[in-house]
């Protein structure tokens, strides 16, 4: 089986890649499909707001929290936040410059939760579900749900890959179903990164079979939703 049917072997090349980004000084640059514009502003601050309604006084699980990009908006209105992240780096950064006393870091895989103990009556996942290839939807939410108390909220966003298209870095590879993103690094080197993007039918499609008063917001920018997990 080569690499490109692999899915270790994917997810190998993904943890490189978001390893390697800040290392080089790559992250935060200015990207071309998220440009800071007032509108941009705009529509991120209302996906904060809605955000924040879902996570406040609750026991908050955070999947792939990077560098913690968004676990500063949570930290502040939630009773507790326990933020995981595979990748060492991003993880001591956060740990680093985002002390909260009601946040915990915890390096771990999101494709695979067991370490965690406990259970969270919210689960929340920011620019991560977009990069899960779609062979993979089931053993993550799996995962992730059943770390999370029945009647859970669940709140999850990523950016609007749509907006990509303009540098013509969006690709299909023949025979698989995920659409992928050529990323290139300042040190010259090249990934291939899942890069699925969804409106408010596909959502639905996916998490209607697991959850309740599903809550879809697709913008220009970014798409965010809300969903409640079963009681039984």
């Amino acid at each position: 089986m080569s690499d490109r049917f692999d899915l270790d072997a994917l997810n190998r090349t993904t943890i490189e890649y978001y390893h390697k980004r800040p290392i080089l000084g790559d992250k935060g640059r200015p990207q071309p499909w998220r440009p800071p514009t007032p509108e941009w502003e705009e529509e991120d601050a209302v996906m904060i707001k809605a955000l924040q309604s879902a996570m406040k006084g609750r026991r908050v699980l955070e999947v792939a929290c990077g560098s913690g990009q968004r676990t500063r908006f949570v930290a502040p209105v939630a009773e507790y936040v326990l933020a995981t992240e595979i990748d060492h780096g991003n993880l001591e950064w956060a740990r680093t410059n985002l002390q909260f006393d009601n946040v915990e870091y915890l390096q771990c895989d999101a494709f695979d939760l067991a370490p965690i103990n406990g259970k969270f009556d919210v689960g929340f996942v920011g620019g991560f579900f977009h990069i899960v290839p779609q062979a993979r939807y089931d053993a993550f939410l799996s995962s992730f749900h059943e770390k999370l108390s029945p009647g859970s909220v669940v709140f999850m966003y990523s950016s609007s890959g749509d907006l990509t298209k303009v540098d013509k870095r969006l690709f299909r590879k023949k025979g698989l179903v995920d659409r992928y993103c050529r990323r290139e690094l300042s040190d010259g080197s090249v990934y291939e990164i899942v890069d699925n993007d969804f409106d408010e039918q596909k959502l639905k499609s996916i998490f209607e079979p697991r959850a309740e008063n599903i809550d879809v917001h697709v913008g220009r920018y970014m798409w965010w939703m809300r969903y409640v997990l079963p009681c039984h």
